[in-house]
């Protein structure tokens, strides 16, 4: 009993400490008409059944060393 406890209070800890929402950069979406994958702005509603894409920026290396 103390075990299952355990679990249930160290899964809603690290919920807390992560956070509830996936953070992205930017959100896509598959568009047929060019066959390519089109940013969705902010603050548009998402359509159930739609493709959609979560895509977060990566520095390259060179940008990271020159900051260091």
């Amino acid at each position: 009993m103390g075990f299952l406890f355990g679990v249930i209070f160290g899964w809603f800890f690290c919920r807390l400490l992560i956070g509830v929402s996936p953070t992205f950069d930017r959100l896509l979406v598959w568009d047929n008409n060019v066959f390519a994958w089109r940013i969705v702005p902010e603050g548009t509603k998402l359509v159930r059944g739609k493709r959609y894409l979560a895509a977060a920026e990566v520095e390259p290396e060179e940008e990271k060393n020159e900051k260091a």
